[in-house]
């Protein structure tokens, strides 16, 4: 079954499959319409993680910002980014060691990395 949403009077309507949402799990649902997101900034820069939280939560997402600090073991940090659907690198101000170290993880396990600049487009 399809039905038309017109969310536009002046665009033309887009389709929207009802079907799809039958047929994927919730966990499936879930990362598409709010993925968690792992937020990696340098360390004491409290007004720049908010900017960052904000612009996470402006695209539609879940942010999981202050889990990870510099103080947060090894194994928890790989845990949390095992579990993100995205890692979202913020680098306007740099990119430390530990930030450098999530990064290299998440590419090994497989995991969507993000280069952002808090308001901007991001770069994949």
């Amino acid at each position: 079954m399809i039905r038309h949403i017109d969310s536009d009077p002046f665009s033309d309507p887009r389709p929207f499959n009802m079907d799809w949402m039958a047929t994927q799990s919730s966990e499936e649902k879930f990362k598409k319409i709010c993925p968690r997101v792992i937020i990696l900034t340098p360390e004491g820069m409290d007004a720049y993680r908010n900017e960052c939280t904000i612009d996470s939560m402006e695209r539609g997402e879940s942010p999981l910002i202050f889990l990870l600090t510099e103080s947060t073991s090894r194994e928890r940090r790989s845990a949390w980014i095992s579990v993100a659907n995205i890692i979202a690198v913020y680098y306007s101000y740099g990119i430390t060691p530990m930030m450098r170290d999530d990064v290299n993880n998440a590419r090994t396990a497989g995991q969507q990395i993000e280069f952002r600049v808090p308001f901007k487009k991001s770069i994949n």
